[in-house]
């Protein structure tokens, strides 16, 4: 090598294999071989505190639910889209902001203390109850439920915790899908106990009048007396006497007493009573026939266009002397 000249040192001049170990002095701390690196990586593997835990995705979201509150949360600036969802498990409402549930809102506009939902009724506690599992005690009540009728019973997981209903309790059964209430003396079907006159905003003269079943026919006779001494609209025809027809233009028409058998029709001179016609024959053609006197019969005009059915009243026999209505 020529004095003072510059040497580069490669991989031949010093091949891996021949490293020399970290102790010796000649060589920087930081260069190492791969076993020594491997030893360092090992001690560490082995410090508990020096590792972050490992976790899927679906552990993490499992721990963030299972830790962090909805109120640990930033206060929300929008309006928060619950995308049709309920908020379920509301407490007992203590101020006027707090949020309440429909069976509160119920409770209050009906005058009702509403209770959690029950079962259903029954007289002999069930073999195997759930935690949480509500009923009605019916009579007679047997078993850990006797003496406790009109309790509501509640399994806690190892005993019975009865409530004593206070009059306006209401529940909903679940079992039979209809609501109670209790009286203060019994469970009875809801509606059954709400007092009209204890509704707010209500009147005395906004209640019906109320009657028995004396009083309401004594009102019917005195209106039916008062009906029966009204005086005809028509008073001209009590002076004239007989049965009276109102008639379309506004006028009256005196109608005739028939006796018995007797029919009353139209005359030539106006209402008539008459014997029964013996019978009522029918024609077919285009010319009227002419009926006779006293006889009714019926006439079906056939002329093209102009189809028409009469009732025909016969006064003298002739056409001229026809009455007839026409039927259709």
């Amino acid at each position: 090598m020529p004095a003072h000249g510059i040497h580069v040192k490669t991989v031949e001049d010093h091949p891996l294999d021949v490293i020399p170990t970290m102790d010796e002095p000649h060589i920087p701390p930081e260069i190492a071989r791969d076993a020594e690196v491997d030893s360092k990586i090992s001690d560490h593997a082995g410090i508990p505190d020096a590792h972050h835990a490992k976790y899927t995705d679906a552990e993490a979201q499992a721990t963030v639910k299972a830790n962090v509150e909805v109120g640990d949360l930033k206060a929300p600036t929008k309006a928060l889209d619950m995308n049709s969802q309920k908020i379920t498990g509301l407490p007992t409402p203590t101020a006027g902001s707090d949020a309440v549930t429909k069976d509160h809102v119920d409770s209050v506009v009906q005058g009702l203390d509403w209770q959690p939902s029950v079962l259903d009724e029954l007289d002999t506690p069930p073999g195997t109850p759930d935690t949480g599992d509500r009923y009605l005690v019916i009579a007679t009540a047997t078993g850990d439920w006797a003496g406790h009728e009109n309790d509501i019973a509640e399994w806690d997981g190892s005993a019975w915790v009865f409530t004593t209903p206070n009059k306006g309790f209401a529940v909903w059964i679940e079992d039979v899908g209809r609501q109670k209430n209790y009286n203060g003396t019994d469970w009875v079907t809801f509606g059954s106990t709400v007092d009209h006159g204890s509704l707010t905003g209500v009147g005395p003269s906004d209640h019906h009048a109320k009657y028995t079943d004396a009083e309401a026919a004594a009102v019917a006779a005195v209106e039916v007396a008062a009906h029966e001494e009204l005086e005809s609209p028509h008073a001209a025809a009590t002076a004239i006497g007989g049965k009276t027809l109102g008639l379309a233009d506004g006028g009256i028409a005196v109608l005739p007493t028939a006796t018995e058998n007797q029919v009353l029709k139209r005359g030539a001179t106006g209402w008539e009573a008459g014997p029964v016609p013996a019978e009522v024959a029918v024609y077919k053609a285009e010319a009227e026939p002419a009926i006779a006197a006293d006889s009714v019969a019926i006439w079906c005009d056939t002329t093209v266009g102009l189809e028409r059915w009469w009732l025909i009243f016969g006064t003298d026999g002739l056409v001229t002397g026809n009455k007839k209505v026409e039927m259709g």
